[in-house]
């Protein structure tokens, strides 16, 4: 058991702060909508810095009927996309996806804002096992935090933001990183969608080894410390390679590992998101994997013939606009944007000979297994 500082506390959210669930006003007034009161969902948060600009706006007549926060507002996303973090900079609403916390005199709010930021697996936990993970109110409200003195608090905050300010840094080099590595694809490969190389195009379920699959469903109440690690989407979202790192862990049965088990030359798709931006989005699984591990039922794993199409070449391909153009084609929209496995399998891949795709096998791990370094910095 992990001992605390006497005058460490453990506290609710709703004893430290006043819980506020925001709202849309209606889409049916235009007049609402377009002014100059940030309105804040959940595409806004997880960003640098506090938040002054959004998306979408709302006027003073659309304000009116939206719950309005004041600067230094703490906003954690509670529907779908579970656990991403904002901070006010400036009076705003956000829509009803959003819980936000207006912390009293005892929580300095950029130290609550770096708590927050790590309730993620938290909030993926507590939240029941449906397509679109939701955490209540009420929920939410019960969620505990650790609350150091509040001079301690500012210190520890100080230390963050330097932190914060060196991730940025390094993201922004990443991001360069991912622009290089496209125009190589481009520059060894040619434009797909022109092809000029004249390579052979596949459909992607002509390069896969048996059926693709979705993965593993089971209730909250089977995740534990002791089970078996099972990946979720937020483990390869924009990453190369699946991050197998602090992965959550459920029982399951030999029969249920057997059958959701991951191998090198396994890809994994998004097949449920909030935008159709994340839909599709692919990862694949690295070669050294330290133990046997499922994959949850989010995802969509395909296992790829490794004669004919390699996987770094495939995950960097996923990544080009004539791919995405076909998943978003071929995805659905209601509440989520969704796709089938008939949806990824059907798309048309570019197939250049094993040799030329061996090329971008190289360079890619490096560039990523740098990347994750730094991250835990």
């Amino acid at each position: 058991m992990i001992r605390y500082p006497e005058n460490w506390k453990i506290r609710r959210l709703n004893e430290i702060g006043e819980i506020i669930t925001g709202n849309t006003p209606s889409k049916k007034h235009p007049e609402y909508y377009g002014g100059k009161i940030p309105w804040v969902k959940p595409n806004d948060l997880d960003k640098s810095g506090a938040i002054y600009e959004t998306d979408e706006y709302l006027t003073e007549v659309g304000a009116s009927e939206a719950r309005i926060l004041p600067k230094d507002t703490v906003m954690v996303s509670c529907i779908g996309n579970l656990g991403k973090v904002g901070i006010s900079g400036t009076s705003l609403a956000t829509n009803q996806q959003i819980n936000s916390i207006i912390f009293n005199k005892k929580i300095y709010p950029k130290f609550g804002y770096y708590a927050c930021k790590k309730l993620q697996k938290v909030l993926e936990h507590f939240a029941p096992a449906t397509t679109l993970p939701i955490i209540t109110k009420s929920r939410f409200s019960e969620v505990k935090i650790l609350v150091p003195p509040l001079s301690l608090q500012r210190k520890i905050t100080s230390i963050l933001e330097k932190a914060e300010s060196s991730r940025e840094k390094r993201k922004q080099a990443n991001r360069l990183t991912d622009e290089f590595l496209k125009s190589a694809f481009i520059e060894m490969f040619g434009d797909p969608i022109k092809n000029p190389k004249r390579w052979d195009i596949k459909e992607l379920k002509n390069c896969i080894n048996g059926m693709p699959s979705n993965g593993y469903f089971t209730k909250n109440e089977n995740y534990s410390n002791l089970g078996v690690p099972i990946i979720w989407i937020s483990n390869f979202i924009d990453k190369f390679y699946v991050d197998l790192t602090f992965l959550k862990k459920v029982n399951a049965d030999y029969k249920d590992i057997n059958k959701y088990k991951v191998n090198y030359g396994d890809a994994l798709f998004c097949r449920s998101s909030l935008t159709s931006a994340g839909i599709g989005k692919a990862g694949i699984i690295p070669k050294i994997i330290p133990r046997e591990i499922i994959f949850e039922c989010h995802i969509i794993k395909i296992s790829l013939d490794m004669t004919v199409l390699l996987p770094e070449y495939f995950r960097a391909f996923s990544d080009t606009q004539f791919f995405r153009s076909q998943v978003i084609r071929n995805s659905k929209t209601a509440t989520m944007t969704t796709i089938s496995q008939e949806g990824i399998t059907n798309n048309c891949i570019i197939l250049p000979p094993l040799r030329l795709q061996q090329k971008i096998c190289h360079p890619c791990p490096k560039n990523r297994k740098t990347k994750r370094k730094t991250a835990r910095i």
